[in-house]
């Protein structure tokens, strides 16, 4: 075999191994690249709403305790989430929890303008009620093809307000009782979604209701 048709082969042979070395290659990361995909429940692009009941509102936990007559709702938190997945790790959006609790009762003691007390009997209720609203980010890791841990941040706006329905000569109606009107949250938390597009959602953190638990939905 003379010597350049023996360095042709070579060289035929090594473009072979290199052209199915190189297809290899080129399976292998779309094929990565596919499980990587199919197996996160959340990833760049999805929407995910959550709604949930969160414990406990502490206000509303006092006065329920506090009180040993009247007849105390306390609806804890109900809240919801929106979140956008910007990338496949993080994702932004809003949270917003509503909280009250009422009061109420058959009469009201009270001193009139003229410094004279008053009893009336009637169907009273008072009631302080609480709503936030937050920007939102949380960050996604060890994310699975159904579960999603999380952690995340958020800030924003917070008011509560207090309400009675008593004798005009003593009402006070709508006494904003906060300060400063800005509220915080940080929180960790998991989904897990037993479908493509449903899931159940666990979050603790400090900021609002210290646990909240509810469904999840995700497109």
């Amino acid at each position: 075999m003379s010597s350049n048709l023996k360095n042709y082969l070579i060289m035929k042979t090594l473009k072979t191994k290199l052209s199915i070395a190189l297809s290899l290659v080129v399976l292998v990361a779309i094929t990565a690249k596919a499980q990587t995909k199919a197996d996160k429940c959340v990833s760049q692009g999805k929407i995910i709403i959550d709604a949930y009941y969160g414990f406990p509102y502490v206000i509303g936990n006092a006065l329920n305790n506090a009180s040993s007559s009247e007849r105390v709702k306390n609806t804890n938190h109900l809240g919801g989430k929106f979140e956008i997945m910007a990338n496949n790790v993080i994702g932004i959006g809003i949270d917003y929890t509503f909280a009250r609790v009422t009061g109420f009762s058959n009469t009201v003691d009270y001193i009139n303008e003229n410094g004279q007390p008053k009893y009336i009997i009637g169907s009273f209720k008072e009631s302080i009620t609480k709503q936030r609203i937050l920007l939102r980010m949380s960050v996604h890791f060890a994310t699975t093809k159904n579960l999603d841990p999380y952690v995340s941040f958020g800030a924003g706006y917070k008011q509560s307000v207090y309400k009675n329905n008593y004798p005009i000569d003593y009402t006070i109606d709508n006494i904003n009782l906060n300060l400063i009107p800005i509220s915080f949250r940080a929180g960790i938390g998991m989904r897990y979604f037993f479908t493509e597009n449903i899931g159940i959602n666990i979050e603790g953190g400090f900021g609002g209701p210290v646990l909240q638990a509810g469904i999840s939905a995700k497109f």
